[in-house]
């Protein structure tokens, strides 16, 4: 058991020390349009100051309020990803629809930079006790692999739905589906195996969905589950409410 437990330990720093990485790409993108923006914004005040004898003010105040915006913005940036790292010790109560939301907001502009589209259809007011940063990890571990999976086979209309619902009064289901063809039925078991990786450009460690399961199955006491369907794969996460 001892031997097990820190075979686990193990597991889970190897998983964190690669979501970091992802998750440095990752701010790389999300920063990358906000800083070109204020570098824009500041490069037309100077012209102005530069050509013009007299600045219009109304016109220099819009300027500053937009890169105030572009900060806030980036400042916001960082405290989702200071939040994604952070260890929930305590279950608390949240609502799903912020929880998923967040996930997106880290990655959109990764996706959307791959021409990817998101199409989400959240039901409203779904309230879960649970360990809400622990959740995030999983959506936006698996929001990833399916940009990756797009990206590799290079799929027309790339596409990632994300879906919730109640499914009774005692458990709420969260579906994320890629239209990236689906995972190969041999392989569809193994896929929640350490170190087992399909991505052919050996960029994956194979830990994501083994730390995905054991966060849905182990720490919050639901079911993570894959199947095929609609040519591509439908990754569902039961919770218990």
């Amino acid at each position: 058991i001892r031997k097990n437990e820190n075979s686990t330990k193990q597991l889970i720093q190897q998983s964190r020390l690669a979501q970091m990485g992802e998750m440095i790409s990752m701010i790389a993108h999300q920063w990358r349009q906000p800083l070109a923006a204020i570098s824009a914004t500041t490069n037309n005040l100077l012209v102005k100051l530069m050509i013009e004898d007299k600045v219009n003010k109304k016109s220099f105040e819009e300027e500053l309020i937009l890169i105030t915006e572009y900060s806030k913005h980036l400042s916001s940036t960082i405290d989702d990803f200071r939040n994604f790292f952070k260890t929930d010790k305590e279950k608390e109560e949240f609502d799903l629809e912020e929880v998923i939301k967040k996930s997106i907001s880290i990655t959109k502009t990764s996706i959307e930079s791959k021409n990817i589209k998101l199409e989400i259809d959240l039901e409203k007011n779904l309230i879960l006790f649970s360990y809400a940063t622990e959740i995030q990890q999983v959506i936006l571990n698996i929001i990833k692999n399916a940009e990756d999976i797009l990206t590799e086979k290079d799929i027309p209309n790339k596409k990632i739905c994300i879906t919730t619902y109640k499914r009774n009064d005692h458990s709420i289901i969260i579906k994320i589906q890629d239209n990236g063809g689906g995972i190969e039925e041999s392989l569809i078991e193994k896929i929640f195996d350490p170190y087992f990786s399909t991505k052919s450009d050996k960029d994956g460690t194979g830990l994501g969905l083994y730390m995905s399961r054991i966060i849905i199955n182990d720490h919050c006491k639901g079911n993570l589950k894959v199947i095929n369907e609609n040519n591509g794969a439908t990754f569902l996460i039961d919770l218990p409410i």
